[in-house]
């Protein structure tokens, strides 16, 4: 959990102290994050094999890996933004590899079993939507014209860095 640390606590403020938009910062910052897991192809390959197949494999897994550590990224920036707290992204970062990335392939359960799992896909899909922004209101965590990370658009300011 220290890439939490670092990507979060570390670059964020930086990044928005070099004066990077709050929409650049979430959606550029988690490109690294991504890019950091991509060393897991190499484990892949040399642990399958060393062969063509493999390191195909590794490839593709790498680039799948890269896709969606870059969209949890995403999240965990909102979320160390919006709340101003680092539990936040530290905790979706333990559930998620608690959780691991959900399996899609229902071909072996039975066809109510199946109706079953995809309205469950959709309804905790149509909860975190209609809750993110909610649950992550900067004035649940904090004084939000204080906040360095998540200041009133609205008007334009941004807090005094002293």
């Amino acid at each position: 959990m220290t890439e939490e640390f670092v990507f979060r606590c570390c670059m964020v403020p930086l990044l928005a102290l070099a004066d990077f938009s709050r929409i650049q910062i979430i959606f550029l910052s988690p490109l690294v994050f991504g890019i950091a897991h991509i060393h897991h192809a190499w484990e892949v390959y040399v642990t399958n094999g060393r062969t063509m197949a493999t390191a195909k494999f590794a490839i593709f897994a790498s680039i799948f890996q890269f896709f969606y550590t870059t969209l949890f990224g995403w999240y965990a920036t909102f979320l160390f933004m919006r709340t101003g707290h680092f539990i936040p992204p530290f905790f979706a970062h333990i559930f998620g590899n608690v959780m691991g990335f959900p399996v899609f392939n229902m071909a072996a359960y039975p066809k109510k079993v199946k109706k079953a799992i995809i309205l469950a896909f959709l309804g905790g899909l149509l909860t975190f939507g209609f809750s993110l922004g909610p649950a992550t209101n900067p004035s649940l965590y904090e004084d939000v014209g204080k906040s360095i990370y998540w200041y009133n658009a609205n008007n334009g300011s941004k807090p005094q860095v002293k």
